[in-house]
């Protein structure tokens, strides 16, 4: 789903962020990288990849091709304003 929504962006022309995290199944736990515990806290998603824009979680691969697909309008102002 990571790759998928790395292409869906790519095909879409819109610069992206990609932050890698290796998410450990026992997660929150003394095994998770702060980073990714505190990710999993904020968003109570174990699930990869976690899609914001601008600061707000939309969701995963699928939220945001169906945000890409049937909003035209979002699309263009992604693409102005490099999100």
């Amino acid at each position: 789903y990571c790759n998928r929504a790395k292409k869906i962006l790519e095909e879409s022309n819109l610069a992206y962020h990609s932050i890698e995290l290796d998410l450990n199944s026992n997660c929150p736990n003394e095994n998770c990288t702060q980073l990714t515990r505190a990710l999993i806290l904020q968003t109570r998603m174990k699930t990869v990849p976690q899609i914001f824009i601008n600061g707000t979680l939309i969701g995963g691969c699928n939220d945001l091709e169906t945000m890409i697909s049937k909003n035209d309008k979002f699309l263009k102002n992604l693409q102005k304003s490099d999100a």
